[in-house]
């Protein structure tokens, strides 16, 4: 279903849909091909190595506008919704090979490192190379400290590259057609890549206990922007006039950093008696800035986040009972949307609460039950999508209490 017409309102830059809803299709088709090998060497008691390959063709159509009445073959187009027009069905067949290689040496019983890297040839793209190293040092039996650092790529996708959508419409009984909106594709996109460092140490305190603390920073490059609206224009598509056309771009850069720490507790308290809590509360923030600092979104808070993010998980089993509660605690969320020169958007935080409780009635029979959002927290999550769709829901509303149960059942005896 969707709705038949698009304006844009200057006011808000949004777009707004008339024309009521309207049964519409789409399609599109995807297939991949992979093989891949591993060899594992030792050529010295301190040194491994691992070298490997793979090989990856795939054929994809991406998803293309509304259209009329289903597809029933991937050589058939079909007609865009409300027009006689023949939808583009673009068809993308590519190829990845890539190599890699790994080195792991211990250098003394408390110290060992690694360096590795992966060369890839993307029939698309072009030849990529990504290296990664680390460390891992070991003071002392209770505690480890790793450092590590790498580089990463990743390719846009069929639907970021060819994807689009939009409508026509007719005022003369479809001898003419005009359209006010469409989002087209752009197969000039480059990957988007990625430089990180990241640090952690953990330590047990006692035998049960066991503390962590970990630390990262990440730059990101080429960012895919999914829309672009300082390089919008009016023009033409498929030979009809459009008021309004946009486009993905490599646009910007963005740094993140943050961190965790967390807190691991086991104990036996007797005979099939035991208690696991696991906690961990976590920061992540950064800023992501545009190529050209004069455009009108410049640099903003990095979106689509909670910055700050605390878990809890226990699990206690007592003879033939097991309960097991959780905890999550989400802050303000900052969505992707921007409402003016330096800020975004946000959502209200939330605090979830999830039970189970298990009981084993027989060696092989047990009884189960559950709830989901115990206190019916009315929150809803960032929905990325929002800024890009009008028809999408800014706030994702999520389920209310949910109750659930069950008996479980094993068969050919226990493992």
């Amino acid at each position: 279903m969707t709705y038949s017409r698009h304006q844009l309102d200057p006011q808000s830059g949004y777009w707004n849909l008339y024309s009521g809803m309207t049964r519409s299709y789409k399609y599109a088709f995807g297939s991949m091909l992979k093989a891949e090998e591993q060899v594992s060497w030792r050529p010295a008691r301190p040194l491994a190595v691992t070298l490997g390959g793979t090989a990856e063709r795939f054929f994809s159509i991406p998803q293309g506008a509304d259209l009329n009445a289903p597809v029933t073959s991937r050589n058939a187009t079909g007609t865009i919704l409300n027009t006689t027009i023949p939808d583009q069905a673009i068809r993308v067949r590519y190829a990845n090979t890539g190599v890699f290689a790994q080195a792991q040496y211990t250098v003394t019983p408390a110290l060992s490192a690694t360096v590795g890297a992966r060369f890839d040839y993307n029939t698309r793209y072009g030849a990529t190379l990504n290296p990664r190293a680390g460390i891992v040092f070991t003071p002392t039996p209770r505690t480890r400290l790793k450092v590590l650092a790498g580089q990463a790529y990743l390719a846009p996708s069929p639907y970021q590259a060819y994807a689009h959508y939009g409508s026509f419409y007719s005022n003369d009984g479809g001898t003419t057609y005009t359209s006010p909106y469409w989002h087209l594709g752009n197969p000039d996109l480059e990957p988007q890549r990625k430089t990180t460092l990241e640090v952690s140490v953990a330590t047990a305190v006692t035998s049960g206990l066991q503390v962590s603390l970990s630390g990262f920073a990440s730059r990101f490059t080429h960012l895919i922007k999914e829309i672009d609206a300082d390089r919008a224009y009016p023009g033409t598509y498929l030979g009809w006039p459009v008021d309004y056309i946009d486009f993905p771009v490599n646009e910007g850069r963005e740094r993140l950093y943050g961190g965790t720490a967390g807190v691991d507790y086991l104990a036996a308290l007797g005979p099939s008696r035991r208690l696991s809590v696991s906690g961990a509360i976590s920061f992540v923030d950064g800023r992501v800035e545009e190529s050209d600092p004069s455009e009108r979104d410049g640099s903003l808070p990095a979106g689509g986040l909670a910055p700050l993010e605390a878990r809890l998980a226990v699990d206690l089993d007592w003879g033939r009972w097991s309960v097991a509660p959780r905890l999550l605690v989400d802050g303000r969320q900052r969505l992707l949307a921007a409402i003016d020169a330096g800020h975004r958007q946000t959502l209200p935080g939330f605090a979830r609460i999830d039970v189970n409780l298990r009981r084993q009635l027989t060696p092989s029979l047990s009884a189960f039950a559950g709830v989901e959002n115990l206190l019916d927290a009315r929150y809803y999550a960032i929905n990325a999508r929002a800024v890009l769709n009008p028809e999408e829901l800014v706030g994702a509303p999520q389920n209310p209490r949910r109750l659930s149960g069950g008996i479980a059942m094993t068969f050919g005896g226990t493992r």
